[in-house]
Formats: structure tokens, C-alpha cells, sequence
């Protein structure tokens, strides 16, 4: 899950970048910044891995005060790897690249533009 450029971030994309900023604890300001998110879309995200089991919400007590940290669970460490593992084999098995027709063009799926 490498956010390559010229590439519209999927939600997978997001979720991953949101797991690896909170492995090791963060506080939602800093989330916020590494993940690159609006608050609307951290708020999102966050709910829902929250209810997932992916992430975990706990207060801490930092310089005398009570802090909000999002840390992600165990559960989320393997949901982690496995996007990892899916996005490697996607990227380096042949057999999710498209087929080549004998004529060496490649094989379009749906293209109704050649009926």
C-alpha cells in the first residue's frame, strides 16, 4: 500500500494508512496528518474500524491530562498484512493481468463501443 502517485486512493488504501499511523498509538490530530484526512473522513474511517475490532480507543494520561489514543488491535495488525499480501499478489501474479487475444491486442472486458 505504497499511495503511488497518479493514483486516486482506494478504501483499502486509506484503511492501511490508517492502521500502520495508529500501530504503535497516536492521538487523532496526529492520525489526522499521516493518514492525510479531512476530519470528516478520520471521523468515518474511524467509527467504523472502531466497530471492526481493527482499532481500539483508550485514554492515557499525558503531562497531567487525559488523552484520546487509537491504537490499532491485534486483529488490525493481521487485516494490516493481509491487505499487504492481496496488494503484492495483485501486483506481481500473472493471473490477474488481463489476457492477450493471438493478435496481441489485449482482451477488453464490457467494451460495448465495438459492437
Amino acid at each position: 500500500m505504497d499511495g503511488c502517485f497518479g493514483r486516486k486512493r482506494d478504501r483499502y488504501d486509506i484503511i492501511a494508512e490508517i492502521l500502520e499511523a495508529a500501530s504503535g498509538g497516536t492521538v487523532k490530530t496526529r492520525l489526522l496528518c499521516k493518514a492525510k484526512l479531512s476530519y470528516g473522513q478520520l471521523t468515518e474511517y474511524v467509527a467504523l474500524l472502531v466497530e471492526k475490532g481493527l482499532l481500539e480507543n483508550s485514554e492515557v494520561v499525558q503531562n497531567g491530562r487525559f488523552r484520546c489514543v487509537l491504537k490499532t488491535t491485534e486483529k488490525g495488525v493481521r487485516f494490516l498484512e493481509s491487505l499487504r499480501s492481496l496488494d503484492t499478489l495483485w501486483l506481481t501474479n500473472e493471473a490477474f493481468r488481463m489476457p492477450s487475444l493471438p493478435n496481441g491486442s489485449e482482451l477488453s472486458v464490457c467494451d460495448s463501443s465495438k459492437r
